[in-house]
């Protein structure tokens, strides 16, 4: 993907999602902050896109931390009677994918 395109999309979630985000765990001074809060924007948008719902509910669907078995979000979506589970990570590159280790742990 282009960086271009890498800069819009993180634009548009960022506008779309960050302000409804938990931040539990970031601080102002974390090395990954915007890694993070990425990830966490790009798992509300999974949420959105997949439900329907508003982009508050996805916001609020989302968690992140440590031993929470690489779930980024969780959503219940009443109208369909599914649970919708995300599991993301922002690649700044716009390229590559998740580390085979942290995919088996979100999958076992």
């Amino acid at each position: 993907m282009s960086n271009l395109k890498v800069r819009q999309l993180q634009a548009k979630i960022r506008s779309m999602f960050e302000d409804g985000l938990d931040m539990y765990g970031i601080s102002d001074h974390d090395k990954e902050r915007d890694s993070k809060i990425l990830t966490r924007c790009l798992a509300a948008f999974a949420v959105f896109s997949e439900t329907g719902c508003s982009a508050i509910e996805a916001s609020s669907a989302v968690w992140d931390g440590r031993d929470d078995n690489g779930i980024d979000a969780a959503f219940f979506d009443q109208a369909e009677s599914q649970v919708v589970i995300v599991q993301s990570k922002w690649i700044h590159a716009g390229s590559g994918e998740p580390l085979a280790k942290v995919i088996s742990n979100f999958a076992d």
